[in-house]
């Protein structure tokens, strides 16, 4: 939250509410669950063998690419310091 003071009226007083907005978050949960999964998709597809035409995809096998798929999995499932219940990404959803 940022505050911006303009100016002050000496001797009146200003409420200030913050509230939860929970449709914001449940839509920012759901765009991250969905980008993270066409993610994981697309990494899957990039890092396959076919057994059937015995042909890999164009980085089967890569480390770099399996770092990367192991940092992302990772950070979802990592719990958050100070929070009890839902304190993961991947308790979200």
């Amino acid at each position: 939250v940022t505050l911006n003071l303009l100016k002050s009226d000496v001797g009146v007083n200003k409420t200030i509410t913050v509230s939860l907005n929970k449709n914001a978050v449940k839509n920012s949960v759901s765009s991250f669950v969905n980008n993270y999964n066409n993610l994981i998709e697309k990494i899957n597809t990039v890092d396959n063998f076919d057994k059937t035409n015995k042909k890999a995809s164009i980085l089967f096998g890569d480390a770099t690419l399996r770092t990367l798929e192991r940092q992302l999995r990772n950070t979802v499932i990592s719990t958050v310091k100070g929070l009890s219940g839902n304190n993961s990404l991947a308790a979200l959803g």
